[in-house]
């Protein structure tokens, strides 16, 4: 069969069992199985099988669970909460105060966790509310909650940018390096466009009135929350880029010192803590299935040399860029 043909059908037939609802790792495991039986008979399904095996015995993911146990602690153990409610006290009495302290929240997460969803998701339950209550406009609390869970990807230590060191070979700790800058000129340029439109329409985001702002005291006494999540990023993050620790060290160093913030914290409870275990288990499982199923995916494709004919088709749209950038 004509590569070109082949091609149609395998992307035809991954974005049909998409569109019906199958989850994507079992997309590319049943393509991926189908694809090497047709080419080369039931034997060949020994090459996807292999690139499983070392997708799952590669050291550097180890990372994975550790950080991401790390944001369940974190979420299920009120840190989370805390932050946002030392934020809340002190950005508070300013226009615009709530959003950018839930996109700085969100930041702090982002670097104490590697991930999005643990920022959005709290902070849609806890800032959401607080923002709409408040006269804040609808438009905006729904796009700065997610826009800092955007963050998690970008700011260190990232899972993503550790699954794309441990495909690509690429260090590790050069890819948390280059995150930091743009994740917090993100975060800047956020927070300048909300001042900027909290000012030209003020009643976008207003401040709070004087009443409900919080006492000096109150301020003070929420500080107490940050000191530990903070050292904690300090110690995550200090340690690779001194290369005290490897990413997967500070995994586990982080992971120990959320349990420690939830001691602090007064929430080493057995509810909170099987919570927070049992979806650190799911959002592994997830995560290591998408890859295996991508490294097997991948496998077949360059063996069967589908992977060059796609290379060179797309090499030769670069003739006329515009129709690659419609193409994407």
């Amino acid at each position: 069969m004509e590569p070109g043909i082949l091609v149609v059908l395998v992307f035809g037939a991954l974005l049909l069992l998409l569109a019906l609802g199958v989850p994507v790792a079992f997309c590319l495991f049943g393509i991926t199985i189908a694809l090497a039986i047709f080419l080369r008979g039931p034997t060949f399904v020994s090459a996807p099988y292999m690139a499983v095996f070392g997708t799952f015995t590669k050291d550097i993911y180890l990372a994975i669970p550790l950080f991401i146990l790390m944001a369940a602690i974190l979420e299920f153990s009120g840190v989370v909460a805390n932050l946002y409610e030392a934020a809340y006290r002190w950005s508070g009495p300013f226009r615009g105060g709530l959003a950018i302290g839930t996109l700085f929240v969100a930041a702090v997460l982002a670097a104490m966790s590697g991930i999005g969803a643990t920022a959005t998701v709290t902070l849609g339950v806890l800032a959401v509310p607080e923002m709409l209550k408040r006269g804040y406009n609808k438009s905006l609390v729904l796009g700065c909650v997610p826009a800092g869970g955007a963050l998690g990807p970008i700011i260190p230590p990232s899972i993503v940018m550790i699954i794309l060191g441990g495909l690509t070979g690429i260090s590790i700790g050069r890819l948390f390096m280059g995150g930091l800058v743009p994740g917090l000129l993100i975060l800047g340029l956020a927070s300048v466009y909300i001042i900027v439109l909290s000012v030209l329409r003020p009643n976008t985001a207003p401040a709070l009135p004087p009443e409900a702002r919080a006492t000096w005291p109150e301020k003070l006494s929420s500080l107490r929350y940050t000191i530990a999540p903070i050292a904690l990023i300090v110690v995550v993050l200090g340690g690779i880029y001194t290369g005290v620790f490897t990413p997967t060290e500070a995994g586990a160093v982080g992971a120990s010192g959320a349990f420690v913030c939830a001691a602090i914290n007064k929430r080493m409870h057995w509810i909170p803590i099987r919570n927070a275990m049992r979806q650190a288990t799911f959002s592994t499982a997830m995560v290591m299935w998408l890859l295996a199923s991508g490294a097997a995916f991948a496998t077949v494709m360059q063996i069967s040399g589908l992977s060059f004919f796609i290379r060179d088709t797309l090499l030769d749209l670069t003739a006329n860029p515009m129709v690659l950038v419609a193409l994407m």
